[in-house]
């Protein structure tokens, strides 16, 4: 899937978050963040490519980035 900015891919954290039944409680432990540090990433929806990583740590998923060329 093609996402076209940071809004989107969080949109999609929240998606896998929800199939999977994972509150952001547990996402908060998971990750070792506090309730209102979790709030500010998806409120901000601007996170640094490592706070993405440790998201897919956390949800034990993947991120597979592939670049493309536009023509």
């Amino acid at each position: 899937m093609v996402y076209h900015n940071s809004k989107e891919l969080l949109s999609e954290v929240r998606r896998i978050m929800d199939l999977n039944d994972i509150k952001q409680k547990e996402l908060c432990a998971a990750m070792g963040k506090s309730q209102q540090s979790i709030s500010q990433i998806f409120a901000n929806a601007n996170p640094k490519c490592d706070t993405l990583f440790s998201l897919c740590k956390a949800l034990n998923v993947e991120m597979d980035i592939t670049f493309k060329k536009i023509d």
